[in-house]
């Protein structure tokens, strides 16, 4: 791997793991809604240049209908669930739920599109599940003051990435990455500018907050986006999917350094069995037990 997408790994881990740090710091003064659509607002003017392309224009013209679900899906839903989650869970809880997501990318895959999965996968996916599980003991409550609610909004979120990834997978695979990033973004920032206008807060929002909500959008998502998809075409797929397991340690230390978070040994042996689940589920490593890794009908 080259110098340059080793750094690129490290930077985009920083800014992904860095976002549920600012969502934790802004989500409950600006409310979940207001705060994804100032993310989707400052990210969709950073990527607005992708579409000076005649032909990029052309292309978001012929998929917009595909490009607007996946923004729905991939943008509005999960960052407005995750902002929930951000009010009521620690900013490394959240991302190590976030982190299921190429878990449950794969089982609806399996389901939807009747994808084949090996049975390696299938054991990845048992897994992954129960580092989720492991996570959330002790904290599944849906009693008042609770983070039941949060901890379900979060795996509700992973299940909308979930469903983005496939739709991506099997309608637009002939699209430029740079095309569907910008419009889903766009297109995300127009569903939100009513709800987000409509539920904006009747408080001043000082300084720090508003600082935490662009750099949300500016850096995490429009320029993260912008390298990420630089490094998939530089190192490729299975090199920008070890960013899966740098996110939650970037969230986790993030967390420790500026909101002095505490690092759990639950937390940490949650995040192995999560990390080690997404491994086999993405066959990043083989298991010798499912050495002929057999498709399940």
């Amino acid at each position: 791997m080259k110098t340059k997408d080793l750094i690129f790994i490290l930077i985009i881990s920083l800014f992904w793991g860095a976002s549920f740090l600012f969502m934790r710091v802004s989500a409950p003064v600006f409310g979940p809604v207001a705060l994804v659509m100032i993310r989707m607002v400052a990210a969709a003017f950073i990527l607005s240049f992708i579409f000076l392309s005649a032909a990029n224009r052309t292309s978001l013209k012929q998929n917009w209908k595909a490009i607007a679900i996946v923004g729905l899906f991939n943008n509005v839903l999960p960052f407005v669930l995750l902002s929930f989650a951000s009010t009521r869970l620690e900013a490394g809880f959240t991302s190590l739920i976030n982190a299921s997501t190429p878990v449950f990318a794969a089982l609806i895959g399996l389901l939807w599109l009747k994808n084949r999965i090996t049975r390696q996968q299938l054991a990845g996916l048992i897994i992954g599940v129960s580092g989720i599980y492991v996570l959330s003991i002790g904290h599944l409550s849906f009693k008042a003051g609770g983070s039941g609610w949060a901890i379900m909004a979060g795996l509700m979120a992973t299940l909308c990435y979930g469903f983005a990834i496939n739709l991506v997978k099997s309608r637009l695979q002939h699209v430029n990455s740079q095309v569907i990033a910008a419009g889903s973004v766009s297109f995300a920032a127009l569903m939100l500018l009513g709800p987000g206008l409509w539920l904006w807060p009747s408080e001043p929002i000082g300084l720090i907050h508003w600082s935490n909500a662009l750099l949300l959008g500016f850096l995490c998502t429009g320029v993260a986006l912008l390298m990420f998809y630089h490094l998939v075409a530089s190192a490729g797929v299975m090199a920008s999917a070890s960013i899966t397991f740098l996110i939650p340690v970037s969230a986790i230390l993030w967390g420790y350094v500026v909101l002095q978070e505490v690092i759990t040994f639950k937390m940490i042996i949650a995040m192995a069995i999560t990390f080690f689940g997404t491994a086999l589920c993405n066959r990043l490593i083989k298991w010798p037990l499912f050495k002929k890794s057999a498709a399940v009908p």
